[in-house]
């Protein structure tokens, strides 16, 4: 059973992998992912797969996948396919755009300390067309304790002719705890 969506290259035109995606905490389940794979597995790899994410979960799931796998072109796969798209992570400038969001994520990947994240669902909103969801991203260095205090994330989602779509990753720091009880 593959264990990325790279893996799955299938000779055809589609192949239907299932993923048991356990490991994250309890958070993730199994699902069935289905990829439309081009006979060309070059450069150009993350132009032509075409995946429908049933739910917003299903791209979800896929996109902690590929963090965890440092897929590049599974992490592009769950990111919208326009220019409106936006990525925040800590300490970072507003990112911008396919192209801007996909120098961060391979620069990530690259690295020789690339983070490993465990999330734990926090809560959801979903409409027809929309989903957000807010996670708590534990984050490790390899090596080195987890990162305190954990990560507070927004995923954004759209519906779109071909599945559900990530359009924002915010990430930033929960806010510092309050003085004798009193909220700002």
């Amino acid at each position: 059973m593959p264990s990325t969506i790279a893996d799955s290259q299938e000779a055809g035109r589609v192949a239907v992998s299932t993923h048991n995606a356990g490991g994250f905490a309890g958070c993730r389940r199994e699902r069935t992912i289905r990829v439309n794979i081009a006979p060309d597995t070059g450069p150009q790899r993350e132009a032509i797969m075409a995946i429908e994410f049933e739910t917003p979960q299903d791209a979800e799931d896929a996109f902690y996948d590929a963090f965890e796998a440092h897929d590049l072109a599974a992490m592009m796969a769950v990111w919208d396919a326009t220019d409106d798209i936006a990525c925040v992570l800590p300490m970072s400038p507003v990112l911008q755009g396919r192209g801007a969001v996909q120098e961060s994520w391979q620069a990530i990947f690259q690295h020789p300390q690339s983070p490993e994240v465990v999330v734990h669902h926090r809560q959801w909103f979903e409409s027809d067309s929309m989903a957000v969801h807010v996670v708590e991203e534990n984050v490790t260095f390899p090596g080195g304790p987890p990162v305190q205090p954990a990560m507070i994330a927004s995923n954004v989602y759209r519906r779109t002719a071909g599945g559900w779509r990530l359009v924002l990753h915010q990430v930033s720091p929960p806010p510092p705890p309050t003085d004798g009880g009193l909220t700002r």
